[in-house]
C-alpha cells in the first residue's frame, strides 16, 4: 500500500539537512505533539547543521503547519522514537496551554492520520503503543525530555476528541437570572410554610388547616383540635421554652452564617444578593425582637 508522505494542510518547505532518507516504519504508530519553547517558524534552525534536530511538521499559535520533512523520511526528534511516529513542533512553551485553534489543527491531522495510516483512535504513554503519545513517555532512549509539559500532555483527550468530530469540553452553564421580589417573596413564604409544618410535626400534632395567619390563629385551632385549651397552652409554653428555643437559636445562628456568605459574594448576580440580604435580615431582626407568649385564661373559648 502507499501511503501519503506530505500533508495536504502544511506549508512545504522541505529542509535540506537534519533528517535521514527513508527508514520509518510503514504505517507510522501514531502523532507525536511537541513543544517548541518559543513561536517562530523554524525552517532556519532546522536546516542549521549546529541544530542537529528536526520535525515532520511545525504549527504556529495561529493555526498554520509548515513541512519540514517527509513522512517516508525520519526526522530527527524523539531519538529511538523518530523511525516510528510522526511528529509536528508546536508553538508555545511547556508553561502554557493550546491555543484553541491549535487544538483544533491537531485534531484535523490526527483524524487525517487515522485515515490514511490507520492511526488508532487512542492516547498512548507506551512507546510500543499507537495513537496520540508523548516526547516524555520514551524516557533515557527519546532523549530524556520532559516534553510537552503536563498542560499540553494533558490536552491530548481534547486533541482526540476534536479528530473524532466530539465536543473538546462540556458545554458551559447557562448564566445565573436574578430573582424577581416576586419569586423572592414566594420561597420565603415556601420556606415559613414548612418550618411551621415541621414545628408541629416535632410536637407529635395534627398539622392544623393554616395558610395564612398569626400565632393567635395557630393556637386558637391547635386548642379547637385538641379539645383542652389549658392542656394544649402547657404543652406549647413547654415546647417554646424548651426544644423550640434551642431550635430558633440554631435557626437564628445558620441564618446569619448565610447572610455572611451572602455578603462575601457568594451570590454572583448583585441584584439577587441585594434582595436576598434585604430579607435575611427582615428574619434576623424577627428572631431578635424581644418574645412573649401569652396564656389563654381557662374557658369556652367559643363564649
Amino acid at each position: 500500500m502507499t501511503y501519503p508522505t506530505t500533508y495536504p494542510g502544511a506549508r512545504q518547505r522541505l529542509i535540506p539537512i537534519n533528517h535521514s532518507d527513508g527508514g520509518m516504519t510503514v504505517p507510522t504508530r501514531g502523532l507525536i505533539p511537541h513543544v517548541q519553547m518559543g513561536t517562530a517558524p523554524l525552517f532556519g534552525w532546522f536546516s542549521n547543521p549546529a541544530a542537529g534536530v528536526s520535525s515532520h511538521l511545525w504549527l504556529s499559535t495561529a493555526g498554520d503547519f509548515d513541512q519540514y520533512v517527509e513522512f517516508d523520511n525520519k526526522a530527527w526528534a524523539q531519538a529511538a522514537g523518530n523511525s516510528q511516529w510522526i511528529s509536528v513542533e508546536c508553538a508555545g512553551t511547556d508553561a502554557d496551554n493550546y491555543t484553541a485553534i491549535q487544538v483544533q489543527r491537531l485534531g484535523e491531522l490526527f483524524a487525517w492520520g487515522m485515515r490514511v495510516f490507520g492511526w488508532r483512535a487512542q492516547i498512548t504513554d507506551r512507546t510500543d503503543g499507537y495513537g496520540l503519545g508523548t516526547h516524555r513517555m520514551g524516557g533515557a532512549a527519546w532523549g530524556g525530555h520532559s516534553c510537552p509539559g503536563d498542560i499540553r500532555a494533558n490536552r491530548r483527550g481534547d486533541i482526540l476528541a476534536a479528530a473524532l468530530g466530539r465536543p473538546a469540553t462540556p458545554s458551559p452553564p447557562e448564566d445565573d437570572v436574578p430573582l424577581t421580589d416576586a419569586e423572592i417573596n414566594t420561597i420565603a413564604d415556601r420556606a415559613a410554610a414548612k418550618m411551621l409544618a415541621a414545628l408541629w410535626a416535632q410536637m407529635g400534632d395534627v398539622k392544623p388547616a393554616v395558610r395564612q395567619g398569626d400565632v393567635g390563629d395557630v393556637l386558637a385551632q391547635t386548642y379547637n383540635k385538641a379539645g383542652d385549651l389549658q392542656s394544649t397552652i402547657a404543652r406549647i409554653e413547654a415546647y417554646l421554652s424548651g426544644p423550640f428555643s434551642a431550635w430558633t437559636a440554631s435557626q437564628e445562628t445558620a441564618l446569619r452564617e448565610i447572610r455572611t456568605l451572602f455578603a462575601g459574594g457568594a451570590v454572583a448576580d448583585p441584584a439577587a444578593a441585594v434582595a436576598l440580604l434585604e430579607r435575611l435580615d427582615s428574619v434576623l431582626a424577627a428572631f431578635a425582637a424581644p418574645r412573649t407568649y401569652t396564656v389563654i385564661p381557662t374557658g369556652d373559648p367559643h363564649a
